[in-house]
């Protein structure tokens, strides 16, 4: 694996899910910042009640989850439900990419995330190195 700029580990996951954030960004009408570190990994588990509203009601389709749905080829529908259930956009992409690396059910993957977090559902699968590696 390459390293960054401190010579630690970058892994391969963390380059992976870089396209998913840039498509969550524009979608959002955003432009991307590089330079600006993404929140934390399994800070915010579900929408705010503004946002799930708008999103569950108001606006068909929703930019962002049509954006998920086109670029993991997932329907539009299933994002929105896991969306409109309680999911966050972010760990939708997140569990659509970790699916890719690893084939396990994205289903799955979401409740392991809910349960222990992301950190710990990638170390199990083998994705990241355990911390001090």
């Amino acid at each position: 694996m390459s390293g960054n700029c401190t010579g630690q580990r970058t892994p391969a996951l963390v380059r992976a899910l870089i396209p998913a954030l840039v498509i969550l960004l524009v979608a959002c009408g955003q432009e991307p910042d590089v330079t600006v570190d993404p929140p934390a990994v399994g800070d915010r588990t579900s929408p705010s009640p503004a946002d799930k509203q708008v999103s569950c009601s108001q606006v068909d389709p929703h930019p962002v989850g049509q954006s998920i749905a086109d670029k993991y080829n997932t329907g539009y529908d299933e994002v929105m439900a896991w969306f409109c259930s309680g999911v966050a956009f972010e760990d939708i992409l997140l569990a659509l990419e970790t699916h890719e690396l690893t084939g396990m059910p994205v289903d799955e993957l979401m409740a392991s995330a809910r349960q222990f977090g992301w950190d710990q559902t990638w170390l199990e699968l083998g994705l990241i190195d355990p911390p001090g590696q």
